[in-house]
């Protein structure tokens, strides 16, 4: 099936990316039936993935209406990036129960299981550790934390360089100069190509990083515990992410509750619909 929106074709069962302004995205979108209510019902998202940032969200004068956008944006990414994550992390379970059934273990495995600790940043095998690193980012703190550090999608840093999160990095050359960026400053935001680069980094950056050890810990207790994933009590281990401390787990935590978004928690991606702008990336 396909049905022609302007220059955009829906397809079904796999596409891409999409790249247009916020306005042309949210007519796709009310044409496929994306709608944040029918995903708060039924727990389910398009796979409507978006390139890069649209420009024109600072334009949208109704503050729901520019939040609403900028959530239909967000959701898809982030889901997408924790079905990677689970996906490599259901192949560690595996690979852990085998050992512990002396199963054998092919080179391919090693070798990839090699990779992960190297990705992860664990240097000797050790599963529990491993599996502490290898998990799920909340989709309701992912949300929040995007929206506060990129203006819900308007700042420069979101429009210029597809950074949603805020990420410093030092290297010189790299990343955009803040315009307030205080005198002996050398630290720049990081800046992607695509917006789920920015997404990957971003969950990277909280499952490896030493300043999140207490949200890595926090996260395996709930797992630990039988229960789901808690936005709201992860976004307390994240005082380190912000030079405003608490006052900045104040705001996460607000945005999480007035906007509602502990709901998308439970969410995952649809299988049956995808969006694609021209031709499918190779």
């Amino acid at each position: 099936m396909t049905v022609p929106v302007a220059d955009v074709t829906l397809v079904k069962p796999v596409a891409i990316y999409a790249l247009r302004p916020s306005i042309k995205f949210h007519k796709i979108s009310s044409v496929i039936g994306y709608r944040l209510q029918d995903v708060r019902r039924h727990g389910e998202v398009p796979r409507i993935f978006i390139r890069t940032m649209p420009g024109d969200l600072g334009q949208i004068r109704q503050a729901d209406e520019r939040k609403r956008i900028f959530i239909k944006l967000a959701l898809p990414l982030i889901l997408h990036v924790n079905d990677l994550i689970r996906r490599d992390r259901e192949q560690i379970v595996s690979l852990h129960q085998r050992t512990q059934h002396g199963e054998f273990i092919s080179l391919g495995e090693r070798a990839w299981l090699a990779d992960k600790m190297t990705q992860y940043g664990v240097k000797s095998l050790d599963y529990d550790e491993l599996l502490r690193r290898v998990d799920v980012i909340p989709p309701s703190l992912a949300i929040a934390q995007s929206a506060e550090e990129s203006g819900w999608g308007t700042s420069r840093f979101a429009r210029e360089g597809n950074a949603l999160f805020g990420q410093r990095i030092w290297r010189e050359g790299d990343g955009l100069v803040p315009k307030k960026r205080a005198a002996g400053q050398k630290f720049r935001v990081r800046a992607f190509d695509q917006l789920i680069d920015g997404v990957k980094s971003y969950a990277g950056n909280l499952n490896t990083h030493f300043a999140y050890d207490g949200f890595r810990k926090s996260r395996a207790a709930m797992r630990q515990a039988g229960e789901q994933l808690n936005g709201v009590d992860l976004a307390t281990s994240l005082r380190r992410y912000s030079e405003r401390g608490d006052d900045y787990i104040k705001t996460i935590h607000a945005i999480i509750r007035v906007n509602g978004l502990t709901e998308f928690d439970a969410v995952r991606l649809r299988d049956d619909l995808s969006v694609r702008p021209e031709a499918p990336e190779t």
